[in-house]
């Protein structure tokens, strides 16, 4: 938060990134976890076929093609 990092209880940093849309959602968990010391990431891959996302425009609905 602000200029200081997040880290969790365990000592690990939180980066947060924007990527917008990401056409495969595979190949960027597996380009994610290729890189040295990345524990986890945030895409919930398979877990769900409806998202509701808010944001500034308003509540969008996305439902798995």
């Amino acid at each position: 938060t602000g200029s200081q990092p997040f880290v969790t209880d365990g000592g690990h940093f939180i980066l947060d990134a924007s990527f917008g849309r990401i056409p495969d959602t595979r190949a960027l968990s597996n380009a994610l976890f290729a890189i040295p010391g990345v524990v986890e990431h945030g895409l919930f891959i398979g877990l769900t076929s409806t998202a509701i996302i808010a944001g500034g425009d308003g509540i969008e609905t996305v439902h798995a093609a």
